[in-house]
């Protein structure tokens, strides 16, 4: 995964290096700003602080690879980067632009404006890095038998999707029956919905033999799996209700397996298909 390409990298990498360090200084400043909040504390870390917690990692560990010539690593850190930003603009965008959201507001343009570029960037470079840089697969191809770690990922990937249609069902009832505003998360409620069209897409993908398909998609929405998973389990855990995780060992049970599973999901397909520069 970090092997060192000694030959000159290609242009476009070199362009990325340059985004994803602006994209870095861009995360330092916003994580300032969200730890200068000290009011939400009580409650626990709230959702803009973890968001840029789990961000600034990433875009530092890409732009450090990038720089040091390990450009495999550089682009699935900047994959797995951009996905959870993606996701993350996605809310904040849904949150104040849906109709039927409680938290529903046009008095703020700009942010909506920016979370809308900010998601439309995010998914742009996604698509680009993983067409342009796509999975190496090509064992995969000449081999009559697909490995079973493959299989086993398909079919979490299958149950993923489930869990997540069985979780956002009673939303979607609200959201049909009910007045708007409506009394849940309307922007969770899409967001979630996405998560669980990568999933089903790449099970899809795998049924079909679309290897490099399948691990593009599954190593994205595996990544946003593992994120909202330890974002809710950590949120969660700080309430004195009987949503906490502390309070509900049920929910505990259920999540923590989901996480680690995405991050095997995540870990397994970074290491085993990387991505297949032109030189290599």
């Amino acid at each position: 995964m970090t092997h060192h390409d000694p030959t000159s990298p290609p242009t476009d990498l070199l362009w990325l290096r340059r985004l994803f360090t602006a994209f870095a200084l861009l995360g330092l400043y916003l994580a300032v700003r969200a730890f200068r909040s000290p009011d939400q504390w009580p409650a626990g870390p709230h959702f803009d602080m973890l968001y840029t917690l789990v961000l600034l990692p990433l875009v530092g560990g890409a732009c450090v690879a990038a720089y040091r010539g390990h450009f495999r690593t550089f682009i699935l850190l900047a994959l797995a980067d951009r996905a959870i930003s993606a996701f993350g603009a996605l809310l904040y965008f849904l949150r104040m632009a849906l109709p039927s959201s409680m938290f529903h507001s046009s008095k703020h343009p700009d942010y909506l404006a920016w979370n809308l570029l900010g998601a439309s960037l995010s998914a742009a470079l996604l698509v680009y890095l993983s067409r342009k840089y796509p999975p190496d697969v090509q064992a995969l191809s000449t081999r009559a038998r697909v490995p079973g770690a493959l299989r086993l990922l398909q079919g979490g990937f299958l149950l993923g999707a489930a869990a997540i249609t069985i979780d956002i069902a009673p939303d979607l009832g609200r959201h049909v029956t009910e007045e708007s505003p409506h009394g849940h998360s309307c922007h969770w409620f899409f967001a979630q919905a996405l998560v669980m069209a990568l999933l089903a897409s790449a099970f899809v993908a795998g049924m079909r033999r679309k290897w490099a398909t399948f691990v593009s998609l599954g190593f994205v929405g595996s990544t946003l799996t593992a994120f909202y998973n330890i974002t809710h389990l950590i949120m969660d855990s700080f309430q004195d209700e009987m949503l906490g995780t502390a309070y509900d060992p049920v929910y505990l049970s259920r999540n923590l397996p989901v996480f680690a599973f995405a991050l095997f999901s995540v870990v397994y397909l970074a290491r085993r298909f990387p991505p297949r520069l032109p030189s290599a």
